[in-house]
């Protein structure tokens, strides 16, 4: 899912996404690697998910996600990987930047 050719592609995608997960409660970490090491930083947990959005002005990617009391701005979004388990123990979003940066979105058990 990469480029502007997909914009509408991610757009009804992430709207039919944010309607089936509507009020689930969520977790976000955000992994980076800076000089061969990995930081992860977890900015929330438990606030339940309003949606997910995407804006492609001005050649930059953005992706909103929108908890309840807080949206998380992710910029220069290259790869969206949304994935789903079988028995729904670990199920989210990965949202990748063009720098490598990665947002994991999971959702908690209600």
């Amino acid at each position: 899912m990469n480029g502007v050719k997909t914009q509408h592609n991610w757009t009804s995608f992430l709207e039919f996404y944010s309607e089936q997960n509507a009020g689930r409660p969520t977790r976000i970490g955000v992994f980076e690697t800076i000089d061969g090491t990995t930081n992860d930083y977890w900015l929330e947990n438990g606030l339940p998910f309003k949606g997910i959005d995407t804006d492609f002005s001005h050649g930059i990617t953005v992706v909103e996600i929108m908890l309840e009391g807080m949206t998380h701005v992710i910029r220069n979004v290259r790869r969206l990987s949304p994935f789903y388990s079988l028995d729904g123990s670990e199920e989210g979003m990965d949202i990748i930047g063009t720098d490598g940066t990665t947002t994991i979105l999971r959702y908690e058990d209600s």
